[in-house]
């Protein structure tokens, strides 16, 4: 059914922003051990992160208030949002 797909597609994103907030933490530890030239590259992608995280956060809350019958319209920018989050979440953990 559409609310399935739904529920399936938030839970989905949910694990996406899970992985992109564990992805920080292990890149604010490993930034805090690092050398000067090494932590000033971590903590570039851990803003840029950062950035991607709360991008998909506020595209996910818009869709979850929609109601059920509109939340596809919003299905493109979280989708697109989450994609943008998981590159860079790749990029940074390698």
């Amino acid at each position: 059914t559409d609310t399935s797909r739904r529920d399936q597609f938030v839970a989905a994103a949910d694990k996406d922003i899970a992985k992109g907030k564990a992805a920080i933490a292990s890149l604010e530890k490993k930034s805090g051990a690092a050398a000067a030239d090494a932590k000033a590259r971590i903590d570039v992608d851990i803003t840029a992160m950062q950035l991607e995280l709360k991008s998909v956060e506020a595209k996910l809350a818009e869709m979850r208030q929609a109601n059920a019958m509109r939340w596809k319209e919003f299905e493109a920018d979280v989708s697109a949002a989450t994609a943008r989050l998981r590159k860079s979440v790749e990029k940074a953990t390698g």
